[in-house]
């Protein structure tokens, strides 16, 4: 395991969130990682769709994960990012515009870039767990090691600041 997790404020309620990086980028989930958990339970999700007379109808899908995510948590949150492959891995992207906090120390996001080549470079090929507490409000993207459309975007609000949708923490990317 990579990295650490801490609750700044025992008072508070901390919460971890978990994301299971792959090929496909990000994979932002309401469940724990299969590495530490049983296969995932496929939950069905109801969505409309035209048929072919152009009628609608309900089909029932699986879905578990939301590729490519934006959360939106408090500040004390914590994430636990499950690596499968070394080569996939978060990046903090340090250039994007969309960062509001200058400031932001992503030093266990560089250890942990350091480590991931290292694995690649011997041909470890086990997985690993990296997390990370967020302890300062703002935006952060981030990106797979393997490709910069592949993100994540993470909203810590601040005290006194609330989601607009506090159940609904993880959304996906997208163009809207």
């Amino acid at each position: 395991m990579y990295g650490s997790v801490t609750c700044p404020d025992p008072s508070k309620n901390c919460t971890m969130k978990t994301v299971e990086m792959s090929s496909a980028g990000y994979n932002g989930s309401y469940y724990p990682p299969q590495v530490l958990s049983q296969p995932k339970q496929k939950q069905p999700v109801k969505k409309r769709f035209l048929n072919e007379t152009n009628s609608r109808q309900l089909a029932t899908i699986s879905q578990t994960d939301i590729l490519n995510p934006v959360y939106c948590i408090y500040t004390g949150d914590s994430f636990m990012f499950s690596i499968p492959d070394s080569t996939h891995f978060p990046v903090y992207m340090k250039d994007s515009v969309i960062n509001s906090n200058p400031e932001f120390d992503y030093g266990s996001f560089l250890n942990l870039q350091t480590e991931m080549l290292r694995k690649q470079a011997i041909g470890d090929t086990t997985g690993s767990i990296f997390s990370f507490t967020f302890v300062d409000k703002g935006t952060y993207v981030f990106n797979d090691a393997t490709s910069t459309q592949k993100l994540m975007i993470v909203t810590v609000m601040g005290a006194g600041e609330t989601c607009t949708d506090p159940d609904r923490y993880v959304q996906t990317v997208s163009g809207d």
